[in-house]
């Protein structure tokens, strides 16, 4: 690897520095195997938002996403945004200015916000809904940012409403495949408080990408379920069907949600999968030390709250349960997305702790990491993850719970021990081994604070490569507006040959290769392979900094590197080529 780029890619020292002793030993050098559980290290880890100082709102729902330079929690009460490479914080100020400055709501009265990047169009998409007081009509509100930069504004939409004033938009959800985007919520009748429907609105997504963004072609379908909806988030960046879960614990069913047809004309379909029932009642809530006297255990929602994704054809996802030992567990499966089967399940439990309020993030190799919280008559409300690791067969397998932050007393508040509703945890776009949770822990006396951690994880059976992104040029520069082809190189060493890879599986800042070459490119006396990658079909956006690529042998060995780059935004051109013979 050049050494520009040893130079500047900063990431992946830290990452290395953080994993192993020998910092040599990662992403830098080629050839390092890693097999068994996750390798995992605390990269970043701060207090984001505090009850009473950022916000007034109980329960904050906390959420929050990653995108290539910046990190953005979206609470009740608060919008924020952090520099991703060093916590800092850049933008903040509280939920309903957000929605009055991206051009919708108005006066106070969001809440339930959810968010998400898509790295495929470098865009942030975020939802809430708003009802300002009970003599006001309740409306479900849509934003999409106007680039990758979350500063650089948003665009925001009314997608649904009631004008009668007789009901009102609850618990939105958010979900995004290649296709569009998806709202999915329900609507409470304000004088009895029952849910009288649910509904998932489709929202095309080329039409949130243009210079003037419209939703004039939205779809709202019904739900034939009346329970809250999780959309599993697609990370394979494919089109329809779209997916959402309905958990019926404590039965032994999941609702499998479709969204079918297309985006302009989509219907609903159905199905269902047997999972284990835990039909057990004997759980108060999390339990928590007493400081000095004993308060209520903390209030906990078990079943399927709002984290499902779709990776490789397979839907993941978690839910609190209560466990046959009398704590609160994570209820971990997943599901063939195509034939709605069921694959693998586990409960994931730890000997002291109620563990509650999970998310999860799966990136390419299968590693699994869920953030949740943590609590026990000895430990006050923390945050907490699990990391689990998929092995050839297809089978996952968790570790223990990772501490990112303790909490430091017990909490009550005036509307009693609710906690909650939710978390987030998501995979780094540009680095498929760094993880970000958002979790909420007691951090005073009946005080909540957010916390936002990195995870960063070795994974199993997964050798990291040097890949050097345009030989001989130091630099990396990448014009996106060019009509030509990328050259990345593959380097052999060590005990990594890379003439045994399967081109066809090795993907580049999500672009497949187009062609590729075999030569020494480094005069290591050591055969590599150059493939080409086609600029437009890259998902890297201005201010991207580094650039990954992933892939498999002839043998079946995953395989993962990264590069530094330098993105132009200029005119149409050619790229250069490396010259070799053609694989």
């Amino acid at each position: 690897m050049k050494a520009q780029a040893r130079k500047t890619v900063a990431r992946n020292t830290r990452r290395a520095a953080l994993l192993f002793a020998a910092p040599v030993a990662f992403a830098l050098w080629p050839s390092a195997v890693y097999a068994g559980p996750p390798r995992a290290q605390i990269g970043l880890n701060f207090t984001a938002s505090t009850f009473g100082v950022d916000t007034f709102d109980i329960p904050p729902d906390t959420m929050g996403a990653v995108g290539s330079d910046h990190i953005v929690e979206l609470i009740n009460g608060r919008y924020s945004v952090y520099r991703k490479i060093d916590g800092v914080l850049v933008q903040t100020s509280s939920l309903d200015d957000f929605w009055k400055d991206a051009g919708v709501g108005g006066g106070f009265g969001s809440f339930d916000p959810h968010l998400l990047y898509d790295s495929f169009t470098g865009r942030w998409f975020a939802t809430s809904a708003h009802r300002p007081s009970f003599i006001d009509e309740s409306t479900l509100l849509f934003a999409v940012s106007h680039s990758s930069d979350p500063t650089g504004g948003w665009t925001g939409f009314g997608v649904l409403s009631d004008p009668t004033l007789l009901t009102f938009v609850d618990f939105p959800t958010l979900g995004v495949d290649a296709d569009a985007l998806y709202l999915s919520g329900g609507v409470i009748s304000i004088s009895l408080g029952d849910l009288l429907r649910r509904f998932v609105v489709v929202l095309p997504k080329a039409d949130l990408l243009v210079p003037i963004p419209t939703v004039a072609n939205t779809t709202i379908l019904d739900s034939p379920f009346g329970s809250y909806l999780s959309p599993a988030i697609n990370l394979d960046n494919t089109g329809l069907p779209f997916h959402l879960l309905i958990s019926v614990q404590p039965t032994d069913l999941v609702q499998l949600v479709r969204v079918t047809g297309s985006v302009t004309s989509p219907t609903i379909t159905t199905d269902e999968v047997s999972v284990t029932p835990y039909p057990f009642f004997n759980c108060p809530g999390g339990r928590q030390p007493p400081a000095p006297m004993q308060k209520p255990v903390i209030g906990v929602n078990v079943g399927l709250t709002t984290s499902s994704v779709l990776r490789n054809g397979v839907i993941s996802s978690v839910e609190t349960v209560c466990s046959e030992s009398g704590r609160l567990a994570l209820h971990w499966f997943k599901i063939d997305a195509h034939t709605a089967t069921l694959l693998q399940e586990s409960l994931i439990m730890d000997p002291q702790l109620d563990l509650y309020y999970p998310s999860i993030a799966v990136n390419g190799f299968g590693t699994v990491v869920i953030g949740c919280n943590g609590s026990s008559p000895n430990q006050f409300v923390s945050t907490y993850a699990v990391a689990g690791n998929t092995d050839s067969s297809g089978v996952t397998s968790f570790g223990q719970a990772i501490l990112f932050k303790s909490g430091v007393d017990d909490y009550f508040n005036p509307f009693g021990p609710r906690w909650g509703d939710y978390s987030a945890t998501v995979v780094d776009p540009g680095d498929p081994l760094s993880f970000w949770t958002f979790q909420e822990w007691v951090s005073g006396d009946d005080v909540y604070s957010t916390q936002i951690s990195e995870l960063i994880l070795g994974p199993s059976n997964v050798v990291e490569v040097a890949v050097d992104i345009k030989p001989g040029d130091d630099a990396n520069p990448i014009n996106l507006a060019s009509k030509g082809l990328i050259p990345v190189a593959i380097l052999s060493g060590g005990t990594f040959d890379a003439t045994v890879i399967d081109s066809s599986t090795v993907v580049f800042a999500g672009a497949p290769a187009q062609k590729g070459s075999i030569q020494d490119v480094n005069r290591d006396g050591l055969l590599d392979v150059v493939l080409f990658f086609g600029t437009r079909d890259l998902s890297l956006q201005s201010g991207d900094t580094n650039a990954c690529l992933t892939g498999r042998t002839v043998a079946s060995q995953d395989f993962a590197g990264c590069d530094a780059v330098r993105i132009k935004l200029g005119s149409s051109g050619r790229e250069h080529h490396c010259r070799g013979p053609m694989l």
